[in-house]
């Protein structure tokens, strides 16, 4: 089970003459799939007539209708744009009508939203990707809705073609069952060789998959070389393995002799070789050290290419495998992770920066440098076990200038002839923009990364400040909050909110 996605939104009541309210709606609603529309009334009426409706060139529609009861909180309903309402890609205008029963009170809210044709992706998948002469090709096709969960879909023609552009197929009005249509076909005894094609026709476009017919025989056995396929220029020593075995499984027995060497290098220390008796598992494997390439000396040649012989032991029938490795002077990589953005003058500015090897393993308790080009010198940040620095900047004396931020980790690194061999660290570069509010009020509710377990609570802060003038009389500002949950897996559940 994945862990609920939960959203929290903070809303500032808007007021206008005859009544406060606040409405809520996406900036972005898709054709085809379940949207929300949030309402909250703070007004004496009973009950109220909710009716929100769509408009643009293409439509006047009405979405839905509801009734609002007073003294209900927030009401959230949700509703569907169909297919029909929208041809292709365009901003629209949503209206919210309000109407009170009692109070003559009348509510009319516009938002331009953006409205997305929503197509199904879909996807054709055969049980191999190479047949044999006569053998069935079995394969299905699925189609996905945007949480990729399958969904029924018709299919007016499904097509086979051969190599040579002949139609040797068809399937008409093809439906799914549980979201997956299956199908198969079986080839001739002595088919076209080469690559087929599978075309999956929907209401809206194609879909294709390839697939190939050919004769091939399966080796009697294969040598597997492992190398890393990368590595970087402070690493003490490579790991080489050299495995052979049947096509049963059994190893190979037999005599190992190879080489790893310098790519376009035919210099005397260029290489070294590993050679010995295959093991009960039929492999071979060592560490070689990387100091014997002497790459502090070089500044060309980033590559090494090994080259390794098995012969089987009684019959000397030899099998052979490559592999190279790719020898990099970014000895690490640092980047901004769930950065923010835009910054609002006043609050705090927080952020993460990321630390790990090229390789991909963290790099712990280092120093970061922060820079700003705004503020002279340096914010200096330490990692976690996990390569984590998080920091947060104080933004009451940033105005409305674009920022842009560095970080940068140094590490020393000496005994390298040519400047182009010397290792170095990658730098991480942010833009961060000003938010722009009219009032110069702010919201702002700060990120938690960390997976939230079910039945579990969740401490959230909440960064604000509010420099609006409020009506005559009033000494209070309502803030209001909304906690929508989200589960990925469909199986899943979460407690309510």
């Amino acid at each position: 089970m994945q862990t609920p996605g939960i959203l929290l939104c903070l809303l500032l009541t808007a007021v206008r003459t005859g009544g406060r309210y606040v409405v809520l709606i996406p900036a972005e609603l898709r054709s085809g799939s379940l949207e929300n529309v949030c309402v909250l009334m703070l007004q004496g009426s009973r009950s109220w007539l909710l009716t929100l409706s769509i408009q643009n060139t293409q439509t006047n529609t009405t979405l839905l209708q509801r009734e609002l009861r007073a003294d209900t909180g927030p009401s959230c309903f949700t509703f569907t744009v169909e297919d029909s309402e929208v041809t292709s890609d365009s901003i629209s205008l949503v209206k919210v009508s309000v109407r009170g029963s009692a109070d003559n009170l009348t509510i009319d809210e516009s938002r331009l939203v953006v409205l997305k044709k929503y197509s199904s992706p879909t996807f054709i998948q055969t049980d191999k990707a190479v047949y044999k002469p006569g053998q069935t090709v079995k394969f299905r096709i699925v189609s996905l809705n945007e949480k990729f969960i399958p969904i029924q879909e018709k299919y007016p023609l499904v097509s086979l073609w051969d190599p040579s552009s002949n139609r040797i197929g068809q399937w008409r009005d093809v439906e799914s069952r549980q979201g997956i249509a299956e199908l198969s076909f079986d080839l001739l005894p002595e088919p076209i060789q080469g690559f087929y094609r599978i075309e999956a026709q929907k209401k809206e476009g194609k879909s294709f998959h390839q697939f190939s017919v050919e004769e091939y025989v399966l080796p009697k056995a294969e040598l597997k070389l492992k190398i890393p396929k990368q590595i970087t220029l402070i690493e003490p020593k490579i790991h080489v393995e050299v495995c052979g075995s049947y096509t049963f499984g059994k190893p190979v027995m037999g005599f190992v002799n190879g080489t790893v060497c310098l790519q376009y290098d035919f210099s005397p220390n260029a290489c070294q070789r590993l050679f010995g008796q295959t093991d009960s598992n039929g492999c071979l494997s060592d560490y070689l050290p990387m100091k014997l390439f002497r790459f502090n000396r070089r500044h060309y040649s980033r590559r090494l290419v090994a080259h390794f012989v098995l012969k089987e032991e009684g019959t000397g029938i030899p099998m052979q495998a490559f592999a190279e490795t790719e020898v990099t002077s970014d000895i690490t990589r640092i980047k901004f992770k769930d950065e923010e953005k835009y910054f609002k003058t006043g609050l705090p500015y927080t952020g993460q920066i990321q630390l790990e090897y090229s390789t991909g393993s963290p790099l712990s308790n280092a120093t970061i440098y922060l820079f700003n080009t705004l503020s002279p010198g340096a914010t200096k940040v330490i990692t976690d076990d996990l390569g984590i620095a998080r920091f947060s900047l104080n933004t009451s004396s940033w105005g409305s200038t674009p920022i842009s931020f560095t970080a940068i980790y140094q590490a020393s690194h000496q005994d390298y002839r040519y400047r182009s061999s010397l290792p170095h660290h990658e730098a991480a570069q942010l833009l961060a923009l000003p938010f722009y509010s009219r009032s110069r009020s702010y919201l702002s509710i700060r990120k938690d990364t960390q997976a939230l377990p079910c039945y579990s609570q969740l401490e959230v802060s909440v960064y604000y400040i509010i420099q609006a003038q409020l009506p005559p009389g009033t000494q209070t500002l309502d803030i209001f909050y909304l906690v929508r949950t989200r589960v990925a897996d469909p199986g899943a559940t979460a407690p309510a909110p």
